[in-house]
C-alpha cells in the first residue's frame, strides 16, 4: 500500500524542481547547460504567464549566440538551453534578469545526482562519509537511513546500514570509496507521493488545493464513512476506474507514475519530461518499469530519543 508522505519530514524527495541557487556549472558539464528564469512574484502579475519571447530578448543581450533554445517550462518558469557552461553561469546573476523582474537559477536535476550506498557499518558517521570518503564526484551530503522491525510485538526503528549520499555531478560515481573498500553506488528512485485528502499523485496533504473525496467511491468525502455508496461494495478507484483504493500497489495509475518517477531519476530529467518521453495512458499491472530500488518509506525517521 502507498504510505502518506509527511510535509514536515526533510527526508521526502520529490520530482519538483526550483532550482539550485548555489552551485553553476563547470567545464566538466555536458550540455545543455538549462538555467529556469522566473518572474519574482510581487502579487501584482501572478496571473500573467511568462513568456520565452520576453526571455529570449533579454538573454539573447549577453549569450553571444550561445543559446541553443528557449521554451516554457510552466506557467511562470521558462527554460533557457546554452551551448556554453560560462554563459549559462553568467545569466545567474546578470543585471539585466534583475532589472527585468526575474530571476535564474540552475535546475538541480541538472548538476546533482541521488544515490545509495549499502552494507556501511553504523560506526561510520554521515560527516564521515561527507568527508572521508573518496569519490570520482563531489560528495555534498550523507544521510543515514532507519528501518523499521518488529521485537515481540513491538515496532521499532533503528539506523539501517543504507546510506543516501547526493552528488555534484549529472552522472552517478560507480561506487566510492573508505580505507580502500569499494561500495557501489545505486541511483535512488523516489516514491510516488499520494495526497491523502484528493487521492491525486504528485502532492501531499498539506499542498492540495482540491476537495477532499471519499476513498471508496471517488465522490466527495462524507461526512461519515457510512454515507458512501459503496460502502458494501467492492471500491472504485478515482484514478483508473478499477475495483480497488486508490492507494492500491496494483492501480494501473500508480504503476505509471511509478514508471515516470524512475525515468525522470535514472535518465536525470524533469517529471514532465519523463512523462511526455512515456506518452502512455497507463500501464498494466503485469508490465515491469523500472525497479524502485530504494525509497524512504522503508526507512522512517529516528525520533530524537533514539540512540
Amino acid at each position: 500500500m502507498l504510505q502518506n508522505a509527511n510535509a514536515n519530514d526533510n527526508t521526502n524527495v520529490t520530482v519538483a524542481d526550483s532550482g539550485h541557487p548555489n552551485i553553476t556549472y563547470d567545464k566538466g558539464d555536458r550540455s545543455p547547460f538549462v538555467v529556469f528564469v522566473r518572474r519574482i512574484a510581487d502579487g501584482s502579475n501572478n496571473d500573467v504567464r511568462l513568456d520565452p519571447i520576453s526571455v529570449a530578448r533579454i538573454v539573447s543581450r549577453f549569450a553571444d549566440g550561445k543559446i541553443l533554445e528557449v521554451k516554457s517550462a510552466g506557467r511562470n518558469k521558462v527554460a533557457v538551453h546554452f551551448g556554453d557552461y560560462a554563459i549559462a553561469n553568467r545569466a545567474l546573476s546578470h543585471p539585466s534578469i534583475k532589472e527585468a523582474g526575474l530571476t535564474a537559477s540552475i535546475p538541480s536535476f541538472n548538476i546533482l545526482r541521488t544515490g545509495v550506498i549499502r552494507n556501511v557499518p553504523l560506526d561510520i558517521s554521515e560527516n564521515d562519509v561527507v568527508n572521508l570518503f573518496s569519490s570520482q564526484f563531489k560528495i555534498l551530503s550523507a544521510k543515514r537511513l532507519n528501518i523499521r522491525t518488529r521485537k515481540d510485538g513491538e515496532l521499532i526503528t533503528s539506523p539501517s546500514r543504507t546510506v543516501l549520499i547526493k552528488f555534484r555531478g549529472q552522472n552517478l560515481p560507480r561506487a566510492v570509496t573508505f580505507l580502500h573498500v569499494n561500495f557501489p553506488v545505486y541511483p535512488y528512485i523516489p516514491r510516488v507521493l499520494m495526497c491523502f485528502s484528493c487521492l491525486r499523485y504528485g502532492h501531499v496533504n498539506a499542498d492540495c488545493k482540491s476537495k477532499a473525496r471519499c476513498a471508496r467511491c471517488g465522490n466527495k468525502k462524507h461526512a461519515t464513512p457510512d454515507e458512501c455508496p459503496r460502502l458494501r461494495l467492492p471500491p472504485h478507484c478515482c484514478n483508473c476506474g478499477g475495483e480497488h483504493l486508490p492507494s492500491s500497489s496494483v492501480c494501473p495509475s500508480y504503476l505509471r507514475h511509478k514508471h515516470i518517477y524512475a525515468t525522470a531519476a535514472l535518465e536525470n530529467i524533469l517529471y514532465a519530461e519523463a512523462r511526455l518521453k512515456l506518452d502512455a495512458p497507463s500501464l498494466s499491472p503485469s508490465s515491469s518499469p523500472p525497479p524502485n530500488i530504494f525509497h524512504l518509506s522503508d526507512f522512517p525517521t529516528l525520533s530524537h530519543s533514539s540512540t
